[in-house]
């Protein structure tokens, strides 16, 4: 049985990536098709790990709070991926918490300190990211994805994120993607030449690469001098004669050398970077200028170890925002998380969508004319295709918010209801089939506890939570508080399908 190497798999979970038929990292081209799977695996050598060690010190798996970083820019689909995926683990649900990668960067920052971009003096956390009144911008610069977020000191110290998370796909993986198919690639003969080493000799391609990792962590800002990735004697042995004729012709008789000159690394860095400096200014416009002043921007990040990215920024940036960074800028997620799980302080969270269910509601004959309209069980008239809104787009809701939705069965043979869920753009869309609104999944509450009761007694109320890192939602009877079991589903791409999901809606009444 044999083995493949694969690596950044993560990024695959996003269903809106376009295949990117370059050769090389499966989180770039998204060949792999298992990435839920091999997340579950990574997570549960983690876990198991993890829960030996800590057994060790006396602690049971009941004392365990486990805290798993996510990518801001990911949807409620790709979150609850994740989340599966840690249970599939052996993580149990109620002892795991979710944190977008920027919050919980910004949390390390808030203890370790900080220090400004054109400084080597590191200040104490408290100095300005703990400072009432103070925004800040994180920068998250990994692997894979740049995510930015922003933020808000309150009065007592505590976090608010202020506008919506921005991402996009780029990062250390594309920088090695780009150096493989701009210079190792053509510089070993071309693509079916390439394959070909890749076959026969693979853990020596992967030597270049490593040796390559290595080498873009010292590219200054204006490098001026040219890299050396040594070939290995491994690899040398399988180049034919034309590519070791074509690497002396073109590297001054060096064929013991990958040689990546300064003008090809300014463009391997420019590829990647640029679109993270357009991010960046599109985030800073969402904050108040003039009411902040010089806007902070803290750089976070593996790939926010690069002297080029740190000089890059800095400089694009030079009276506009100040750039911070920690004293350990590829660890900032990982210990943050550690802090944002023994104690979260995130008060408040900024809605980026309208989000709603699809409800029937009392009909409104000037209203509603020419819409769906079906008759109760009560007699009432109702509009099936009505929208009711829970959180409205650039809002910023409390972590603990709740939105309470009486609701009961329209019919007398309904033994659960079903909530399609929407977003929207539009703060306030009316109907379901608005545009712009899209269906993003659906929330299910189980009602056969209440078959015994008559109709009048068979409500229930919704309680959902849009203010936390995920959407979750729960559900009670009107007659005793019990709990109805509830399932909050997300599907991979929203959509604005009509049918037999859709139209089961019709059963559900809601008073406000």
């Amino acid at each position: 049985m044999g083995y493949k190497l694969v690596k950044g798999f993560k990024m695959t979970l996003d269903p809106t990536r376009k295949a990117n038929k370059a050769r090389g990292l499966l989180a770039i081209n998204d060949r792999e098709k298992n990435a839920p799977r091999l997340i579950a695996y990574y997570l549960q050598q983690i876990y198991t790990t993890a829960v030996q060690q800590i057994s060790k010190s006396g602690f049971r798996e009941s004392d365990i709070r486990w805290c798993v970083t996510v990518p801001a820019m990911w949807d409620n689909y790709q979150k609850q991926v994740m989340r599966k995926a840690a249970q599939k683990a052996g993580i149990p649900s109620d002892q795991l918490m979710l944190v977008a990668e920027p919050e919980a960067a910004a949390y390390y920052a808030r203890t370790a300190g900080v220090r400004r971009s054109d400084s080597s003096s590191v200040s104490p956390g408290h100095s300005e990211l703990r400072v009432p009144g103070t925004r800040f911008v994180v920068a998250d610069c990994g692997g894979g994805t740049v995510d930015l977020s922003s933020y808000i000191v309150e009065a007592d110290g505590e976090l608010s994120e202020i506008s919506g998370a921005a991402g996009i796909s780029t990062g250390s993986f594309y920088l090695n993607e780009e150096f493989r198919r701009e210079v190792l690639i053509p510089k070993l003969g071309g693509d079916e030449e390439y394959d070909r080493l890749s076959t026969e000799c693979p853990h020596a391609i992967e030597d270049i690469i490593d040796a390559w990792e290595q080498a873009k962590l010292d590219v200054p800002l204006d490098p001026q001098r040219s890299i050396l990735l040594p070939i290995s004697h491994a690899l040398y042995t399988h180049l034919s004669p034309d590519v070791i004729a074509k690497l002396e012709a073109e590297q001054d008789g060096d064929c013991d050398n990958i040689t990546v000159a300064p003008a090809k690394i300014r463009r391997l860095f420019d590829a990647v970077v640029e679109p993270l400096l357009e991010l960046v200014d599109q985030q800073l416009l969402k904050l108040d200028v003039k009411k902040d002043g010089s806007p902070l921007l803290l750089l976070v990040g593996g790939f926010a170890n690069s002297p080029h990215l740190q000089d890059r920024l800095t400089a694009h940036l030079q009276g506009r925002a100040t750039v911070l960074l920690t004293p350990n800028p590829g660890a900032a997620v990982l210990i943050g998380a550690v802090h944002y799980a023994y104690d979260p302080h995130t008060r408040r969270r900024f809605s980026k969508y309208t989000y709603g269910v699809k409800m029937s509601m009392p009909f409104d004959e000037t209203l509603d004319n020419g819409r769906r309209k079906v008759t109760s069980w009560d007699g009432s008239e109702v509009c099936t295709e009505r929208l009711s809104i829970l959180a409205h787009a650039g809002e910023i809701i409390g972590t603990f918010d709740t939105i309470d939705i009486p609701c009961a069965p329209l019919q007398a043979d309904q033994d659960g209801l079903r909530f399609i869920l929407y977003r929207a753009s539009a703060k306030e869309p009316r109907y379901a089939s608005d545009p712009g609104c899209k269906i993003i999944g659906c929330i299910e509450l189980d009602l056969k506890a209440a078959l015994h009761l008559e109709m009048p007694k068979r409500g229930a109320v919704l309680s959902c939570r849009f203010g936390d890192t995920e959407i979750s939602a729960t559900a009670t009877l009107d007659v005793n508080g019990s709990t109805c079991a509830t399932a909050v589903k997300f599907q991979a791409r929203p959509s604005t399908r009509r049918g037999r999901s859709a139209e089961a809606t019709a059963n559900l009444k809601v008073s406000r």
